[in-house]
């Protein structure tokens, strides 16, 4: 590379390294919760106003599941007060950390299966909770986003 080549491209590359360090970072937002009952399964649906990397939802405990959603935040309290008409689900709760936003699901039932997956336009994180009459281990994997 001559060097007229690289006086020109020099200050073309610092201008375009910048310009991705001054930019700043998106965070997702948390926008909707719905949930919807069905005769033999609860969804769960996580409405995201862009689309949101998370780590697959995992059952800690019996009835006990959570899903951390990175570089998301809400800024809406009433998601706080999520109730569900059948009473399967005790409460929805989240957990900010940083740019860490964690739900925490209690269930008042803790024989289920557990399949999450992931749906554009609009960005929704889907949790399909199916009842069974065997307690839950695991959730079912998908790919984090």
């Amino acid at each position: 590379m001559n060097e007229n080549m690289r006086t020109i491209l020099n200050p073309v590359i610092v201008l375009i390294l910048l310009s991705f360090t001054v930019l700043p970072a998106h965070a997702g937002q948390l926008k909707y919760i719905r949930v919807g009952e069905y005769e033999s399964m609860t969804r769960i649906v996580f409405e995201f106003d862009s689309t949101v990397k998370f780590n697959s939802p995992e059952i800690k405990s019996p009835g006990k599941i959570t899903v951390d959603f990175l570089d998301t935040k809400t800024d809406n309290p009433a998601l706080q007060k999520m109730r569900d008409r059948a009473g399967r689900i005790e409460k929805i709760e989240f957990v900010q950390k940083k740019s860490v936003l964690t739900a925490n699901i209690s269930l008042t039932v803790t024989s289920f299966n557990l399949k999450p997956f992931y749906l554009f336009t609009p960005d929704r994180l889907v949790l399909d909770i199916y009842w069974t009459s065997a307690p839950a281990t695991s959730a079912s994997t998908i790919p984090t986003t």
